[in-house]
């Protein structure tokens, strides 16, 4: 079974392990209520090493995945980056990825837990005379993600960068212990999510970094179960258990985030099926629709007074009843 580099870190933290797509992840520190005020009222990390994550160099690099992902990116400059997916012909999700543009590569990062998938999808597509390169970098690379309102002063005092402006799926660079690294925003908690993409060497040094630079704000490690209780909350959905081959995107309200068929300037997997009217489209399916009209901090009930609510949520693995907020008992 493969572990983060961070591995003997988080059982030192007391970390429960479980497994996931091959990997073993921290499922939680001790108490997961504890970890998810922490996101929600000052700052929490979490190490997501275990996502899927590619880099594509080349000279067709663009031109190639143009070709076949679900969203137009040949309008991206360096230090900005898009969602989209890999479609079957019948406009199903094989997978879901947020795509950044750098000067000489592209980097892919899973959003969810899917393994090799997205790899194994697009080598497919990679034929020869392509001048493009795909590199897995599943094991070589680490991902960091810091999350609740002080997350950005915590990323300037550990790494010297500004990330207060950045939009959703932006990103700046910094040098994290030696190796160039990028520095992400995203969108994972419903809060201030930043993340920090590495190679696996430096990972230990940009989680040290922000530890230290957190520690006065009361920072927390994240486990599993409190990112899913803070994901589901705010209506995010991701690969694997929300997005996979019964799901068409618009039934994810996923149109002109994950896919553009206006836009794209080629027809990749599926596009045909995506172009027809939004009339004879499937409606957006219940069960992807999050309660946001419940304010999360005012009426999220970490008590039993949320026995008897009901409300559709996105299905999830790691809270015992996906119809139901997930209670405190739950996600222990």
């Amino acid at each position: 079974m493969k572990q983060s580099r961070l591995y003997t870190h988080h059982a030192q933290l007391g970390a429960t392990f479980e497994e996931v797509t091959g990997w073993e992840i921290p499922t939680h520190y001790g108490d997961v209520a504890a970890e998810y005020r922490a996101v929600r009222q000052a700052v929490g990390i979490a190490d997501l090493s275990h996502r899927g994550k590619l880099r594509v160099t080349g000279e067709d690099r663009v031109k190639w995945l143009q070709s076949v992902i679900s969203n137009d990116i040949l309008s991206l400059q360096p230090g900005q980056g898009r969602y989209s997916s890999l479609l079957t012909h019948k406009g199903k999700m094989l997978t879901y990825f947020r795509l950044y543009m750098q000067t000489e590569a592209v980097m892919l990062e899973d959003v969810g837990e899917i393994g090799d998938a997205t790899f194994q999808a697009l080598r497919k597509f990679l034929l020869y005379g392509v001048k493009a390169k795909m590199e897995n970098c599943a094991e070589s690379w680490g991902l960091l993600l810091i999350s609740g309102p002080k997350a950005a002063h915590v990323v300037q005092s550990a790494f010297g960068v500004d990330v207060t402006d950045l939009k959703p799926v932006e990103f700046v660079t910094a040098q994290i212990g030696g190796h160039h690294a990028l520095v992400l925003c995203t969108e994972e908690t419903g809060e201030v999510d930043i993340e920090v993409l590495l190679p696996a060497d430096s990972l230990l040094t940009a989680w040290t970094s922000v530890m230290q630079a957190g520690e006065k704000f009361g920072i927390r490690a994240i486990g599993n179960h409190a990112r899913e209780a803070l994901r589901i909350e705010a209506g995010l959905p991701k690969a694997g258990p929300d997005l996979n081959e019964e799901i068409v995107p618009p039934e994810a309200n996923l149109e002109g985030k994950a896919f553009n068929c206006i836009a794209a300037t080629v027809k990749w997997a599926g596009s045909a099926v995506l172009s027809v009217p939004p009339s004879s489209t499937r409606p957006l399916r219940s069960d992807f629709l999050c309660a946001t009209s419940v304010s999360r901090r005012q009426n999220w009930p970490w008590n039993s007074m949320a026995t008897d609510i009901r409300l559709p949520f996105t299905p999830c693995p790691s809270t015992p009843s996906t119809n139901r907020i997930p209670r405190e008992d739950h996600v222990r």
